[in-house]
């Protein structure tokens, strides 16, 4: 019962949660470089050792866009933490 309540809270804070917050607690975007970065903070704050990654939430990025992302994040980012 704890689960579906924690789910509901949590579902209530992102209904009112702003484009800033969701860039600064919940999101990555940007280079290459500013992805690796904001990783390797997370990894020393948090003990990260792995992530999930959606690439194209709510379907509203072309799918080439979505294909040069994943290209992106395999070939320039994913080398930096092996």
């Amino acid at each position: 019962m704890r689960a579906v309540e924690d789910r509901a809270a949590r579902g209530r804070r992102l209904q009112n949660i702003t484009y800033e917050d969701a860039l600064r607690e919940k999101l990555i975007v940007g280079s290459p470089e500013r992805i690796t970065d904001r990783l390797m903070e997370l990894r020393e704050k948090l003990g990260l050792d792995g992530i999930l990654c959606e690439m194209n939430c709510g379907t509203k990025i072309p799918h080439p866009k979505v294909m040069k992302s994943l290209q992106l994040l395999c070939e320039k980012v994913m080398p930096q933490f092996q």
